[in-house]
């Protein structure tokens, strides 16, 4: 069976959205500490057997700055500023444009702190 355009740009529009989702998923469990660097007795111990016995090899400056760079590009995809489409009521938006000017400042940049010093665990809300 033919998909029409429409179906494949669907689908293809879905899949963009659930890796997207995946994704944030992912940042989130590393941020929360769920996932990356865990602490494993077994496996620190195998690491360290493995450093005494001599097994691990130094890395090549060329690698070693390589890496760096790698590094270093992922760091600047993540701290990107990115656009971000957000529904809020009417009513919300007033309070926010309020207490923006209250502190003589854009009410975007209010919107912007906030969002950004919560993302940094410096502040807690209450759900």
């Amino acid at each position: 069976m033919m998909m029409k355009k429409y179906e494949v740009d669907a689908m293809k529009a879905k899949e963009r959205k659930n890796k997207k989702n995946e994704e944030a998923k992912i940042l989130a469990a590393l941020r929360e500490g769920k996932e990356g660097f865990e602490d494993d007795p077994a496996e620190e111990a195998a690491l360290n057997e493995a450093f005494e016995k001599g097994e691990f090899k130094p890395i090549s400056a060329a690698r070693k700055k390589e890496l760096m760079k790698d590094a270093a590009e992922t760091l600047v995809k993540l701290r990107e500023p990115r656009s971000l489409t957000l529904r809020l009521g009417g009513d919300v938006i007033e309070a926010i444009k309020m207490k923006a000017e209250k502190n003589r400042i854009p009410y975007q940049t209010l919107m912007q702190v906030v969002l950004s010093q919560f993302a940094q665990g410096k502040l807690q809300i209450s759900i």
